[in-house]
Parts: C-alpha cells; structure tokens; sequence
C-alpha cells in the first residue's frame, strides 16, 4: 500500500510501526478524536501526519488511501454505517479496510454452557471492490 490510514490512531504506535515497516515507501496518516493523542503522536512518530478529527465526519479526500486500519478505534463509531461509508470514500477502489474482529473459539451452534471460551481479536482483512450488478435485482 502506498498510502494507510490508521483510524483511532490513539499515541501513534500502529501508524509508526505501518511506516517504519514499510521504510518511508508509504505515506503514513493517523486520525484520532482525541488532541492529547494526536500531540503524543506527532511527537512519536513525526515522519507520519496525523489529524485531530472525528473520523466518521472528517472530509477525507477521495480514493486518498490504499488502505484504512485500525486497532480499536471504529468500535466506536456512534454511526458506523456512516462512518464506513465515509471511509470507503477514503479508500481507492480495491484497497483494503483491516480492523480486527471480536470472535470466540466456539463451535457453530455451541452454547456458553457447552463450550467454555475466551473471545480473541483477529484480523479481518476486506478488500473492497465495487459491486457488480446481479440479475433480478432492482436496479440491474
């Protein structure tokens, strides 16, 4: 990807981590709600750009990024539909939107009192692409 965007960036460290991987091949920006966040991350990781706004609102330009991450960050999304639609915005056609996903070991079917388990955070990785037209759907 030659341009991410962290949501929830938080102090900076996934968006540091993201640029210093990718060795300054990539441009690296970090979005957080929070400005004492984003003063932490400016000082951590000046190489990238970060900006102190509200991620589901923010008039991000269009197709600016390859990819959207975030660690926890669209959890908190008071509108999620909204704000991924914002995002998808942000993102070029074809690019990736990685968040992780709160899922737990259990079978299919299981009940809490047949399995015991302990829910875990794993990535998620969706391409995003544009939707062909199906058949016998309105509007194909």
């Amino acid at each position: 990807a030659d341009s991410v965007l962290d949501v929830g960036c938080g102090p900076g460290g996934l968006t540091k981590a993201i640029a210093d991987r990718r060795g300054g091949a990539a441009r690296c920006v970090g979005i957080d709600i929070s400005p004492p966040m984003i003063a932490a991350a400016r000082a951590a990781a000046p190489a990238c750009a970060f900006i102190s706004a509200d991620a589901q609102t923010y008039a991000f330009e269009a197709g600016a990024f390859d990819r959207v991450v975030s660690r926890f960050g669209a959890m908190f999304f008071h509108e999620p539909v909204a704000a991924f639609r914002n995002l998808g915005r942000a993102t070029t056609a074809g690019g990736a939107l990685d968040l992780p996903a709160r899922s737990s070991r259990r079978p299919v079917g299981a009940t809490s009192r047949s399995t015991r388990s302990t829910p875990t955070a794993r990535c998620r990785r969706k391409t995003l692409r544009p939707t062909p037209p199906v058949s016998g759907r309105p509007g194909a």
